[in-house]
């Protein structure tokens, strides 16, 4: 039936960030990760063990995803050297190959990314953990990750 879910992958990105103030920034985000067992299509197995698609049909049972994202991010210092980062933005995506036959390579993503990041005692370096959220339109497509960060501040 319909898996619903695709297995954990490899999801790598570089970010760069410009303050604003200094609880708020602007940013553009790079992201790139792969799905492997398509979770998009929706499919029963016919005893004969053929496949029954209903409604969208894969292209392909791999992809990867490019995302290009802008948003605007916000910090709230909440000790002296710990903060709440929360972020939110919009951008494009590059589908490769089509999840499925009847939808674009090229979609549209929106994203938000909560977290919290220590201010170290080496001058300007910061170390945290965050969770982001993407939701690929018209594809519906979701994709959540947990990572470790590290952030130089020039």
């Amino acid at each position: 039936g319909k898996r619903g879910y695709s297995n954990a992958q490899p999801f790598l990105g570089l970010e760069f960030a410009f303050d604003l103030t200094d609880y708020m920034n602007a940013y553009f985000n790079y992201s790139y990760g792969s799905v492997e067992n398509n979770a998009v299509a929706k499919y029963t197995l016919n005893p004969d063990g053929s496949v029954n698609y209903s409604g969208k049909k894969p292209a392909s049972k791999h992809f990867s995803i490019s995302n290009f994202t802008m948003g605007v991010g916000f910090n709230y210092l909440f000790t002296e050297r710990w903060a709440w980062i929360f972020k939110t933005g919009g951008g494009i995506s590059l589908v490769s190959p089509k999840a499925s036959l009847d939808q674009d390579s090229v979609s549209y993503n929106v994203m938000a990314s909560t977290g919290v990041e220590y201010f170290t005692h080496m001058k300007d370096i910061t170390v945290g953990i965050r969770t982001t959220f993407y939701y690929l339109l018209p594809q519906g497509i979701p994709a959540i990750s947990f990572f470790p960060t590290f952030r130089y501040i020039f």
